[in-house]
């Protein structure tokens, strides 16, 4: 009767000791996890908005940065994090740059698991240009659906989750905007 005993505490007590080690590295990484992620997004702000001087201003409740003019402190733009939850492998996050006029400027992946030769394709100069100079208010789709972005060959859903990211990231960009040029 012993024998069973112990061989379901030796287990328990291996998975009780992982269990704790797990929670103790989780703890220690927590803040260099959220630090390289914040400067990721800053990166990724930095990269859709190269053009335009100003100082970089961050809007956390928005899941932006909001760019000003350096002297004048007028709104120059802002670079505004869309997600998809409908990636192939997970979420899509984009950091989308506009202007103070609403129009796109580049377009970021900020984190995406995409499948590698595929859907990581979307990391490409050749995809993110269809966004280039749209307005936040224009019709976000693929042609496959309606639209006129192309989608990437053989990605039409690592594409379709990047179109609804950007889109996600525009549909905020009028409301922050407004916000923005208040006194």
């Amino acid at each position: 009767m012993r024998r069973p005993a112990i061989l379901a505490l030796v287990p328990a007590a291996i998975c009780a000791v992982c269990g704790a080690l797990l929670a103790a590295v989780d703890r220690a990484t927590a803040e260099p996890r959220r630090e390289a992620a914040e400067n990721r997004r800053l990166s990724a702000a930095r990269a859709v908005l190269p053009s335009l001087d100003g100082t970089l201003r961050a809007r956390p409740e928005a899941g932006a940065f909001v760019l000003r003019g350096r002297d004048s402190g007028e709104f120059l733009g802002a670079a505004i994090e869309g997600v998809s939850r409908h990636g192939y492998a997970g979420d899509v996050r984009l950091s989308v740059g506009f202007d103070a006029g609403g129009r796109v400027v580049d377009v970021v992946v900020v984190d995406a698991h995409e499948t590698p030769g595929l859907g990581a394709k979307i990391a490409l100069e050749g995809f993110r240009r269809g966004f280039r100079g749209r307005p936040y208010n224009g019709v976000w789709k693929v042609r496959k659906d309606g639209g006129d972005i192309d989608a990437v060959t053989s990605a039409t859903i690592s594409s379709r989750a990047a179109v609804e990211a950007v889109a996600d990231a525009a549909s905020r960009f009028e409301t922050l905007s407004t916000q923005e040029d208040a006194p």
